[in-house]
C-alpha cells in the first residue's frame, strides 16, 4: 500500500486553485490526481468547500 499525505493533497488542491482561480473538477483532477479515480478529487474538493476553503 502507498502512504499518501492527504493533507498535502490537499494544501496542493488549493495552490492549483490559487494559481488558476477556476477549475473544474476535472481540470483539477488531471493536475494534481491523474493517476487516481476521480472521485478521489471530487471527495478533496467537497471536503475542501465544507471547510470554507473552496466554492
Amino acid at each position: 500500500m502507498v502512504k499518501r499525505d492527504a493533507g498535502g493533497g490537499d494544501r496542493l488542491a488549493l495552490t492549483v486553485l490559487a494559481q488558476h482561480r477556476m477549475a473544474t473538477t476535472e481540470q483539477m483532477h488531471l493536475m494534481i490526481g491523474p493517476g487516481v479515480r476521480i472521485e478521489q478529487t471530487r471527495r478533496r474538493l467537497v471536503k475542501l468547500r465544507g471547510e470554507g476553503w473552496v466554492g
